[in-house]
């Protein structure tokens, strides 16, 4: 699997193997399994997946299924390539399909344990949790069921992301926006005003942190993506593609989901070499009106007051707009708000709470 790589990385390939620290040891117990995942090739994904399918057959004559998933689980948590390529076998229908459909359902009990734990994974490795969040979001994008993806994954994957913007370091930006241009389409017509509100945090972010360029321009894409509803004009498709090399803009709308039952027909991970013509269409009409309406439009450059030379002027002359002003705080000083003003409140864990659901013991 090959990367594009420029002087300026795009903020999009995040979904890098970060080495592990020094004393650090992972030894899958299910490894013969491990390496049939890791192998997985574009070329071959047919044919490893049959392999793969019959290697958890194999291993659960001895061993319980769940313990199979937990071997292969922890190890998406220490390398986020092989939790992209563990989504990819296990949306096939010959592996989730495996015990009567128990392997999805102990994957997704799995990922929400993740997700219920996700204040201790943090606090543990920052890591792993990037990770796991990684590994939810490609679950989301490609396993179905009768067809359908798994909305109910929608809202723990936007608190997970909420969470990235709340640590706000380049690393976890750039998994915010490498998340939403693989899923924001389908979070949008799930949960339009959830996505709203996470757009308006990103907002407070972009203005009140101290960002590196990539971050600010990854959370400008983000916000200029969302507010198009997915659907960005051509001049601002071009803008974006020329200012950020390797911008995976052919991902957005979850192009790659499209065809994720035919996963012979495109990348694991794509590149910045594909077409990108396919990008806009006509988005889907929300059933929240005015999606960011809300917000103030900033002045036309038409409406602009032209910026006059100063004179030189004597050291009599009087500045007759200065008195009204002197005592004004600077520009930008007096609403501006610090880090912990703007998260010190206790964030909502109950208000998109992944609970249960019928359904699951129902179709899984």
């Amino acid at each position: 699997m090959s990367v594009g790589r420029g002087r300026g990385r795009g903020f999009a390939e995040v979904r890098e193997t970060t080495l592990r620290r020094p004393g650090q040891s992972f030894a899958p117990k299910f490894s013969s399994l491990v390496n049939l995942i890791e192998n997985l090739t574009l070329d071959e994904t047919s044919s490893k997946v049959d392999d793969i399918a019959q290697a958890i057959n194999d291993s659960i004559k001895n061993n319980s299924l769940k313990e199979v998933i937990e071997d292969l689980h922890n190890q998406a948590l220490e390398d986020s390539v092989f939790g992209t390529k563990l989504a990819i076998a296990c949306s096939d229908t010959k592996v989730y399909s495996i015990n009567d459909c128990n392997l999805r359902l102990i994957l997704l009990q799995t990922l929400q344990k993740d997700f219920e734990e996700r204040g201790e994974i943090k606090k543990r490795s920052v890591f792993q949790f990037r990770n796991a969040v990684t590994l939810l979001g490609e679950v989301y994008m490609r396993l179905k069921i009768n067809g359908k993806l798994l909305d109910i994954l929608a809202g723990p994957l936007l608190q997970y992301l909420e969470l990235l913007l709340e640590a706000s370091e380049e690393e976890d930006i750039a998994l915010v926006s490498s998340m939403i241009l693989m899923n924001g389409q389908k979070i949008f017509e799930t949960s339009p005003s959830e996505l709203e509100d996470f757009t308006i945090r990103a907002r407070g972010v972009l203005i009140n942190r101290n960002l590196s360029a990539r971050s600010r321009g990854a959370l400008l894409f983000i916000i200029d993506l969302t507010s198009a509803h997915f659907a960005l004009p051509e001049k601002l498709k071009e803008f974006y593609q020329n200012e950020i090399e390797n911008l995976n803009i052919n991902n957005i709308n979850g192009k790659g989901n499209a065809e994720s039952d035919k996963p012979k027909n495109k990348p694991i991970q794509p590149t910045a070499d594909n077409n990108v013509g396919n990008v806009t269409r006509t988005p889907k009409q929300s059933k929240v009106p005015g999606f960011g309406a809300h917000e103030k439009s900033t002045p036309s450059a038409a409406n602009e007051r032209p910026v006059m030379p100063r004179a030189i002027r004597g050291a009599g002359a009087v500045d007759s707009g200065k008195d009204k002003n002197a005592k004004k705080s600077p520009r930008g000083k007096k609403d501006k708000l610090t880090d912990e003003q703007i998260w010190s409140s206790k964030q909502n864990t109950g208000s998109k709470v992944w609970g249960h659901d019928d359904r699951f013991d129902k179709d899984y």
